[in-house]
């Protein structure tokens, strides 16, 4: 896990844009620090070194032939397998790293080649021969990778601030990314928070040649594995022994590393499931590490007596760190400086992974996306059970005026303007989702905000459209999810808030792999639920008070924190995406 960085110019590169860009990414790799120049290219690596801790592994890299080069961000977790496929190919490797199984796997088969990655990661490849600059984004798209063009070139980074510091690009904001702030609580891709600034989208390789040009072709596209049906013929037990050998096979991938690995345990089903299946797998000296908050002693919210019992029940040690609110405070300033764009999000994720470098670890698992997986989220059976009662009085009034009034009496008892939307666009899966995950209407960001009618038209011309998505009507749920909520805030969170520790946060939920091979069962996770299909996947079984739905997800007391005890949620919704956006504008003032 690293930061990487690179300019490709036509012209002189100002050194100062360099060192600005590179040091905006320095918190992410602390080992070791590489470059490379090669006319007015530069290739920068801040490394964390989590497999081949040598010099060996140091990077930049190149190939041993020497036309190659490599910046690379993230862990291959089957090297090991590829390494050993290479070996018909005689090549002379000079490391024990990952990063030089994918410059060998690129010289011999090629961009293609690229799907045969099991693993979460960024990186650019410079053909020094044909001038070629090849840059790449794993599947998930659970490392970022952002770039830019300017007058004379193009600049890459894996933080979008870092691109921001080169002074390459104007501090602009993009209309489309701040409104998908505010509507979310965090920017949708394929926007960010600056105008000129995007990401290198998921799963895909863009190959730079010839006064910039560039050919984008995408070598696996995980979506489409929600495009199956339901097969209510599928017993339990069946389903299971599935769901076992594929997780176990993720689990078991996820711990190739060289320094020791902890586990963020939040005392619910994912992250007690992850400690039971490291017990059965044989790994010792397990980890767990948990926040908690004197705020939230005694209410279901408390991680931290949940967390105990799974310890103590599966024999490991744990740490229970408190993150109190003067400390809170005291790192405000510090947070926002290492957050990448504007988020509601991940402060509880850099609370946890900065306890984790206290107890001197490099790498943790976490339990991110079993529910959008295993359809664990209340929004599933919500969704659905709504879009039924709609269902229903379509039936037996076939009106659109009563689907109307009821829509709007509806935002008037639940105290929702969103749910009016539902007069607009009609009644569906998306349409329900885009209610329940978003945090204000379209009208609200005219109305409270003071953004224009023109510029939110447009926008919402976009987030409709990304949302009405074909496939099974009964697993949309799942894709939306996954592309929309997962990984615009869960993993982008994941990936700035465990960095600016120097932590790898990695995810066996999420994983190409295990997708994959479970894709023909996803509708069947909805009918039999997640806690039926994941509690009896391990010889110790999950204790019963961690199966009790009791428990929340994982929050931190920010509105007693920051504005008292606000029992309101819409206006402390409207003063905390305020006061994020202020605080993160104000941060990006020293770049």
């Amino acid at each position: 896990m690293c930061g990487i960085f690179a300019i490709v110019s036509k012209k002189r590169i100002p050194e100062k844009s360099i060192l600005d860009g590179m040091a905006a990414i320095k918190k992410r790799g602390p080992d070791s620090t590489g470059e490379f120049r090669y006319k007015e290219l530069v290739l920068g690596h801040h490394r964390l070194s989590i497999i081949d801790n040598t010099q060996a592994a140091d990077q930049p890299m190149f190939s041993s032939c020497g036309r190659f080069v490599i910046v690379f961000n993230g862990e291959i977790y089957n090297y090991q397998e590829l390494r050993e496929s290479l070996n018909s190919y005689n090549y002379n490797f000079i490391s024990d790293s990952d990063t030089e199984v994918i410059l060998a796997l690129y010289k011999f088969e090629g961009e293609l080649s690229f799907k045969k990655l099991k693993g979460m990661f960024a990186f650019i490849i410079y053909d020094l021969k044909d001038e070629k600059l090849v840059v790449a984004r794993d599947p998930y798209g659970i490392k970022p990778l952002y770039y830019a063009h300017f007058d004379d070139g193009i600049v890459f980074s894996s933080q979008v601030k870092s691109i921001l510091a080169t002074k390459l690009i104007p501090n602009k904001f993009s209309l489309n990314g701040v409104h998908s702030f505010f509507l979310f609580g965090n920017v949708q891709e394929p926007f960010t928070w600056f105008d000129k600034i995007y990401p290198i989208e998921q799963g895909t390789v863009n190959i730079y040649q010839n006064s910039f040009d560039v050919k984008v072709f995408k070598f696996n596209d995980i979506y489409c594995n929600w495009n199956t049906y339901l097969n209510r013929n599928v017993k339990l037990e069946f389903l299971q022994s599935k769901v076992k050998e594929a997780l176990f096979e993720s689990v078991n991938r996820h711990m190739v590393a060289d320094v020791k690995i902890g586990i963020l345990l939040s005392g619910g089903i994912d992250s007690t499931l992850l400690v039971g299946i490291l017990k059965e797998l044989g790994y010792k000296d397990i980890v767990g590490i948990t926040i908690v908050f004197d705020e939230y002693r005694g209410s279901n919210k408390d991680e931290g007596n949940r967390a105990s019992i799974v310890a103590k029940h599966y024999d490991i040690k744990h740490i229970v760190r408190v993150v109190k609110k003067e400390e809170f405070l005291e790192d405000l300033d510090l947070i926002f400086s290492d957050m990448d764009q504007p988020t509601i999000d991940g402060i509880n994720t850099w609370y946890a992974t900065k306890a984790a470098k206290e107890a001197g670890l490099k790498v943790v698992l976490s339990g991110v996306g079993a529910d959008e997986l295993f359809f664990g989220y209340d929004n599933f059976k919500k969704i659905t059970l709504l879009k039924k009662i709609f269902d229903v009085i379509e039936y037996l009034f076939n009106s659109k005026v009563s689907k109307i009034l009821l829509s709007k009496s509806l935002s008037v008892i639940f105290k929702n303007d969103r749910i009016k939307m539902l007069s607009k666009y009609g009644v569906s899966i998306p349409s329900l989702w885009f209610i329940k995950r978003s945090l204000f209407s379209f009208d609200q960001l005219v109305s409270e905000f003071g953004f224009t009618s023109d510029s939110i038209n447009e926008f919402e011309k976009i987030v409709i459209q990304s949302i009405s998505i074909i496939g099974n009507e009964r697993h949309k749920l799942g894709y939306l999810e996954t592309k929309l909520y997962m990984n615009n805030q869960l993993l982008r969170d994941s990936d700035w808030a465990s960095m600016s520790h120097g932590v790898e946060l990695r995810t066996p939920f999420v994983d190409v792999s295990l997708l994959e091979n479970l894709k023909t069962l996803i509708p069947d996770f909805e009918y039999f639920g997640k806690k039926n299909i994941l509690s009896g996947l391990t010889k110790i079984r999950i204790p019963k008070e961690i199966l009790n739905p009791n428990k929340t997800g994982f929050s931190i007391p920010i509105n007693l924190w920051l504005n008292g005890n606000l029992n309101n949620l819409p206006d402390f919704n409207k003063f905390y995406v305020e006061f994020v956006r202020e605080k993160y504008n104000k941060s990006i003032e020293s770049l």
